[in-house]
């Protein structure tokens, strides 16, 4: 088994990129792609459900995993941040914030 660890309580933003707000809604959005060098990137959603993919498909009630408004943060990688969709899951709006780290 393979795996890799990143510390993410000593984790240093990465100084070359910038944070980014999101607002989520009735048509699929992705982020700006990562820096270059961003290993991972945090994602919190500050209002609203949202759902995500990581395939290319289109997230809906029926495709995808939901984000709870409030519910914690989410560490995915850069990768998966260079893929990953999101559509609104309620009727309102949603809005994400992504910071990228470098290990």
């Amino acid at each position: 088994m393979n795996s890799r660890t990143s510390n993410l309580y000593l984790g240093n933003p990465n100084p070359n990129a910038t944070n980014q707000n999101l607002t989520v809604s009735n048509s699929a959005v992705s982020l700006t792609a990562p820096h270059t060098d961003t290993d991972y990137v945090i994602i919190d959603v500050q209002d609203n459900d949202v759902y995500i993919t990581f395939d290319g498909t289109t997230p809906s009630a029926s495709n995808g995993h939901v984000l709870p408004d409030g519910q914690g943060l989410l560490v995915i990688s850069a990768n998966a941040a260079r893929v990953a969709k999101f559509i609104r899951a309620t009727g309102s709006d949603g809005v994400i914030h992504a910071t990228q780290f470098v290990d």
